[in-house]
């Protein structure tokens, strides 16, 4: 990671997941979310919350520094949550029950409405702006629509040792092994063939 968001998840949720490095259970490394302004960042580049939005954020978080610090602390926690969730699929075990409930405790502090989108309608969680951690609803939401999809079957993560970068795998073979093969999967070949070499 090169302190740059990178969103090859294929789900919202699993580039939220991305925004650290991963080993064991915990995030070890190149931590993109430091403060809550990251994380509105994030959010904007991702497009995950409009520009109007976002401001009303900083303005919100701006007058309540001890609030701000609290919402940056459940968002990492909710980001440890997708983690304990979507780990266990990508290794086709499940979704353990501690952690189902964890997210679920989160779905319902989501309040939704529908409001008109073109001819059509969207759901809507923007009018609480005075509602730090709403920033990630989106995310929560679209870990909610990943579990129900089939494309759930497909959540993978990266080879590589340290990375831990999860991924819906729609390579048509099924068979992707990095999250990115450039990066990752270089890195992976680079060793391989110092091993190699060691050997001879």
């Amino acid at each position: 990671m090169d302190g740059t968001p990178k969103f090859i998840g294929g789900s919202l949720a699993l580039d939220f997941h991305n925004t650290a490095s991963w080993g064991a259970a915990k995030p070890i490394a190149d931590n993109l979310l430091d403060s809550y302004g990251d994380v509105v960042s994030w959010a904007l580049e991702a497009e995950a919350i409009a520009p109007d939005y976002a401001r009303d954020l900083l303005r919100t978080a701006g007058e309540d520094p001890g609030g701000t610090a609290a919402a940056l602390t459940r968002i990492l926690e909710l980001r440890q949550i997708l983690h304990d969730v979507f780990t266990p699929v990508g290794e086709a075990q499940g979704v353990p029950p501690a952690a189902l409930e964890a997210l679920n405790h989160w779905l319902s502090a989501v309040p939704l409405t529908l409001t008109p989108e073109g001819e059509r309608f969207a759901w809507d969680w923007s009018a609480h702006p005075d509602e730090l951690v709403s920033v990630v609803w989106p995310v929560v939401w679209s870990a909610a629509e990943l579990l129900r999809s089939s494309d759930v079957d497909r959540v993978g993560g990266c080879e590589l040792e340290g990375c831990g970068w999860l991924f819906v795998d729609r390579s048509r073979r099924h068979n992707r092994k990095w999250c990115q093969m450039e990066v990752c999967g270089n890195r992976v070949k680079a060793r391989r063939h110092y091993r190699r070499a060691s050997n001879r």
